[in-house]
């Protein structure tokens, strides 16, 4: 069986023309080798702050790949509804995970 490790980082709402010129500045090359990995970039046409321009509304968007209109979240801690699928559910059913992990 061929295995395969994913690391998954999340970053949201960064400068990366300000972190890539800091690395170089201060010699940071793990962030320089971190930035030249395969990236995969998302946009929004959402454009009203308070309302779906929000982090909580816009990290639903970004983690099942629908827009703010689709998926109906709004508010902080609002339940999302389970057919939204999200990206770390349909990832998780492709890996295979040791079965003695601690938690």
């Amino acid at each position: 069986m061929n295995k395969k490790n994913l690391l998954a980082i999340y970053l949201n709402e960064f400068d990366i023309k300000f972190l890539k010129s800091g690395a170089k500045k201060f010699k940071c090359t793990n962030i320089q080798k971190f930035l030249r990995l395969r990236k995969c970039k998302t946009y929004s046409p959402d454009k009203v702050q308070d309302k779906n321009l929000d982090p909580w509304v816009q990290s639903v968007s970004i983690n099942t790949g629908k827009r703010s209109s689709e998926h109906k979240i709004f508010k902080i801690g609002q339940k999302i509804n389970s057919s939204n699928t999200q990206i770390w559910a349909v990832s998780y059913t492709h890996l295979t995970l040791p079965t003695n992990r601690e938690v």
